[in-house]
């Protein structure tokens, strides 16, 4: 899933756009989670991916990971999370 084109993963503190924030998450977060979590969460990245996402999926995705997050992460990499939520909110690709 990683990024063809120059961008901000790695290298940069922000992600530019959900591809590069779900390359952030599946490289730093999901070592972290249990199997099921990380597939499931992997299976809606894909989906989120696909052309007609909307912001509301995207939004309750958020919310959803950030359970399992909380759980299992580091607070600097839950803040990090959120802050490329607030940054991607509005992205659909």
């Amino acid at each position: 899933m990683r990024h063809e084109k120059p961008c901000c993963f790695p290298g940069r503190k922000r992600a530019c756009c959900l591809r590069c924030h779900f390359n952030w998450e599946q490289e730093v977060i999901f070592p972290k989670l249990p199997s099921h979590v990380r597939e499931q969460l992997m299976n809606e990245h894909a989906l989120l991916l696909e052309p007609g996402t909307t912001q509301s999926m995207i939004e309750s995705h958020n919310l959803r990971e950030l359970v399992w997050f909380r759980a299992y992460c580091t607070p600097s990499e839950i803040d990090h999370c959120e802050k490329d939520h607030a940054k991607l909110k509005g992205k659909t690709s």
